[in-house]
């Protein structure tokens, strides 16, 4: 019953908004551990080792027995082995290492209402909650403690499919991938109507999520690779069907069991091999093609299998800052023959150019990246290096003069003095169209991003004095626009952006001296902008803010003592909807491994920019993120 493929598209900016009001209301709560210890500490376990929950203290892995400080019901493994899921004592969804340890809770108990069978979804649990009437609603949260991105918490039809019943999901499956690029998702659930219980297999990765009835019944359950989906039919034995998105009608299940004895709480082995199921005396598995029977557990509780996945570690470097970015492009978007416009999440469709000569404005030019969904690239100085003329082409191919004014765009990040006009001339002949985003200032320069960006979520407003503070804020997990006070006061083109900020964003000042600037609010701010203030200073800043960031799907590792490098790693984590975070030659802080234990369950991968994190800072961080099994390089 957890078994889906996704590789899900991490969410918007709103993240970062729901996640403050999220931790500040309600109530997250955190049991304590070592952020230093090994989340796998303990004995060793394999690939494919079941882990048995059954309402006790008690969870079985393997041959173990763990106690946990909490009763554990519904246990299932986060897609890396980081993290389970499970409904603690109090009813909550909860998540917590395998050992028991640093335990977040993820809902907050709600009378009359029962909630069960979490599971993971990229960078969120899905779970059931049943009010006292029997109806059931599918719902989601950030994975970590933070809220998803989304209005509501409900998993809604416009979510599942505009065609699907408007019916409440009893049940929901999801096994995920960690593929970086070319995203698949699919759900499995059970949906309830006056005549019917039916199983729904739905691709949500389509602008419009496609959905297929397979058959009547319950507990679905979907392959490793998504192909096959087991439910219990109506004839209550366990069958598998197909999972074929476009035919008219699905394929013909077929039944895997006799006899089985109220099989529910439906899973995949992790090699795909075979379905396990619950029975009121105890757990039992049969081959996915039917027969060969076999006992798992002799007492009644519910399995879930330990994926094969391991996380994966990897530096990204060159042989200089100019260098170091063109690699991280390269890691990031595919190469093109041809130009074309595209809305997929791989090609890039355009570039943000900075100087390294002028490391004060990479960090803008690294929060503009996103909207230009292309790459940083930086230039050894105010003209266009012979490499970066390469990358581009790479990353373009053949752009057709015809389209004009529609073809790909590369913001010129400072003005004639920083990235010169014959270079905005070479790009020009290339078919780029060039855009200079300029000020007098960094501080004029990072409003004149702000203000390019149309329609941002969020604008995050913070002291352009304080460098530790403004990269921590540019490496919060979703994208912003990025505007400076000057100390404790607003200078006119910080004013003029948030002039003409979108009257629906949320505007973060982040820092007492960004707050004392903006203490009288500003000219024409709108009456639907909220302003949300964030206290976070000095050293800590960073980790504090990593605390507000939402569920990402990867970290990327900068040191923060290397300004061209925190640019490089922000822009790469904002590609990839991911988290910076920051460790140089001392070594990582608490706080943000404490962070990085409790969001592992989403993480999948991290990056190391540059030489200027330790090695042991490296292994502290792919430690903290990484389950039973480990990380590869």
């Amino acid at each position: 019953m957890r078994t889906l493929l996704t590789r899900q598209r991490a969410a918007t900016a709103a993240v970062l908004i729901a996640s403050v009001a999220v931790l500040a209301a309600c109530g997250e709560k955190k049991d304590s551990a070592d952020p230093s210890a090994s989340p796998s500490a303990g004995p060793a376990i394999s690939a494919g080792a079941v882990l048995i929950s059954d309402g006790t203290a008690v969870v079985r892995i393997g041959d173990q027995k763990v106690t946990f400080p909490t009763t554990v019901k519904d246990a299932a493994w986060s897609p890396d082995g980081s993290r389970i899921a499970f409904v603690d004592g109090d009813g909550n969804i909860s998540t917590s290492r395998p050992d028991g340890s640093a335990r977040v809770v993820l809902t907050k108990a709600k009378a009359g209402f029962t909630r069960s069978e979490p599971t993971w979804f990229g960078y969120r649990v899905l779970f059931t909650e049943t009010d006292g009437k029997g109806v059931a609603r599918l719902l989601q949260t950030g994975a970590n403690g933070s809220a998803v991105s989304y209005s509501k918490d409900v998993v809604t039809p416009a979510y599942l499919g505009p065609d699907l019943p408007e019916t409440g999901a009893s049940q929901a499956n999801a096994v995920i991938s960690a593929e970086l690029v070319g995203e698949t998702a699919e759900v499995a659930y059970v949906a309830k109507t006056a005549k019917s219980t039916d199983v729904w297999v739905i691709d949500v990765n389509q602008r419009e999520p496609y959905g297929v009835k397979i058959a009547a019944g319950t507990d679905p359950a979907l392959s490793p690779d998504g192909k096959q989906v087991a439910y219990v039919a109506r004839d209550g034995q366990v069958a598998v069907a197909k999972v074929e998105f476009g035919q008219n009608k699905p394929g013909k299940p077929r039944t895997i069991t006799t006899g089985a004895q109220q099989p529910s709480h439906l899973v995949w082995s992790a090699d795909g091999q075979r379905v396990a199921y619950s029975t009121p005396t105890g757990i039992e598995s049969v081959a996915a093609t039917g027969g060969d029977k076999q006992a798992v557990s002799s007492t009644p509780g519910v399995a879930a299998y330990l994926p094969v996945a391991r996380d994966k570690v990897a530096r990204v470097t060159g042989t200089d800052p100019v260098a170091t970015a063109i690699a991280a492009s390269k890691l990031r978007y595919p190469t093109m023959k041809q130009y074309m416009p595209s809305e997929a999440d791989a090609p890039a469709n355009g570039v943000v150019l900075a100087s390294a000569a002028k490391p004060e404005y990479a960090l803008v030019a690294a929060q503009l990246a996103w909207a230009a969904h292309g790459p940083m690239l930086l230039t050894s100085g105010a003209s266009l290096d012979a490499p970066v003329e390469a990358e581009l082409k790479r990353l373009f191919g053949t752009i057709d003069k015809s389209y004009g004014d529609n073809g790909p765009t590369v913001y010129l990040v400072g003005g004639e003095d920083v990235l010169s006009a014959p270079t905005a001339q070479a790009l020009k002949k290339l078919g780029f169209r060039p855009e200079r985003i300029t000020g007098a200032d960094p501080i004029a320069v990072a409003a004149s991003a702000a203000k390019a960006v149309r329609y941002i979520d969020s604008v995050l407003v913070v002291d352009g004095k304080d460098p530790k503070l403004a990269a921590a804020v540019a490496g919060v997990a979703q994208p912003g626009g990025l505007i400076f006070t000057d100390g404790g006061t607003l200078p006119a083109a910080s004013k003029a952006a948030l002039q003409a900020v979108y009257e629906g964003a949320e505007v973060y000042v982040i820092g007492s001296a960004a707050q004392q600037a903006l203490a009288g609010g500003w000219p024409g701010k709108s009456s639907k902008t909220t302003v949300t203030k964030i206290d976070a200073e000095g050293d800590s800043a960073m980790s504090a803010l990593a605390q507000l960031s939402g569920s990402p799907r990867l970290a990327v590792v900068a040191d923060p003592a290397a300004p061209l490098e925190v640019a490089i790693a922000v822009s790469l984590a904002h590609s990839f909807n991911g988290q910076a975070v920051f460790a140089g030659p001392s070594g990582v802080d608490d706080k943000t491994k404490e962070w990085l234990v409790n969001t592992a369950g989403s993480i999948d991968t991290v990056y190391v920019v540059g030489a200027g994190a330790s090695a042991d800072a490296e292994a502290a961080i792919a430690t903290a993120v990484s389950g039973p099994l480990g990380y590869t390089h």
